[in-house]
Parts: C-alpha cells; sequence; structure tokens
C-alpha cells in the first residue's frame, strides 16, 4: 500500500508541473501575438498616415484648380462676346486660366487615385494575427 501512496503524489506533481508549461507556453503565445498584433497596427498607422497625407496634398492642388476652371470660364464667356481683335495676347487670358488648373488638377487627380489605391489595400483589421490566432487556437485544442 505504500506503494501506491507514494506514486500518487508523483502522478499529482506530473499532471501539475504539465498545466505549468501549458499555462507557460500559452503565456508565450499571447506575447508573440500580442507582438503581431503591435506590429502589423504599426504598420496599418503608416499606410493611414501616407493615405491621408495624399489625399490632404490632392485637395490642397485641387481647390485652386477648381477655381481656375471657373476664371477661365468667366474669361472664355468675356473673350467670345468681346468684340474681334480687341484682345491683343497671343494666348487668351482663359487659356492661360485652364492651363494653370489643368497644371493642378490633373497631378491632383493622380494624388488621388494612388491614395484610393492604397486605402483599398489594405484593411482595418489585422489579417495575419487574426489568421494566427485562429491557427494557434486549432491547435492547442487538437493538443487537449
Amino acid at each position: 500500500m505504500q506503494t501506491s501512496l507514494q506514486t500518487t503524489p508523483s502522478r499529482q506533481e506530473s499532471v501539475t508541473t504539465l498545466i505549468g508549461v501549458i499555462i507557460e507556453k500559452c503565456e508565450e503565445l499571447l506575447d508573440e501575438q500580442l507582438a503581431l498584433f503591435r506590429a502589423e497596427t504599426k504598420n496599418e498607422i503608416m499606410k493611414t498616415k501616407e493615405v491621408m497625407r495624399d489625399f490632404g496634398i490632392a485637395v490642397g492642388l485641387a481647390v485652386p484648380g477648381v477655381f481656375f476652371v471657373c476664371f477661365a470660364l468667366v474669361h472664355l464667356l468675356h473673350w467670345l462676346t468681346a468684340p474681334t481683335g480687341t484682345d491683343p495676347a497671343s494666348v487668351p487670358l482663359w487659356a492661360c486660366h485652364g492651363i494653370m488648373a489643368l497644371l493642378l488638377i490633373v497631378p491632383s487627380a493622380m494624388l488621388a487615385t494612388r491614395a484610393l489605391k492604397l486605402w483599398n489595400s489594405y484593411s482595418l483589421l489585422p489579417e495575419e494575427t487574426a489568421e494566427a490566432l485562429v491557427e494557434n487556437i486549432q491547435c492547442v485544442t487538437k493538443k487537449i
């Protein structure tokens, strides 16, 4: 009987040790998941900053470009209604405003398109972290 009493505490110790090791490994896994989440979130924040910068520059270029379009239309109307030969310039004023509008609106549209593509290229949910978490949960449940 003494031998059966001695094996029971050692079995309890081995189960307790095994549970302790499992808990330790789960803590390590959770730390790694948190580090991955932080890295992925930091990457998404950097992308968001880049998108917002591009959109800001695009708006900053588009607003004066729209004003130049308005000026070009006003001057075009004036040029169309003026008597022939009253404008001594080789390039009419409306055309000058139109050129300036194009010089501002085209880069604005390019930046806005780039920013929109970048915005659509990522999601707000950290996908790698979510996939790794699902894999880890599946792995742990299979071993238990």
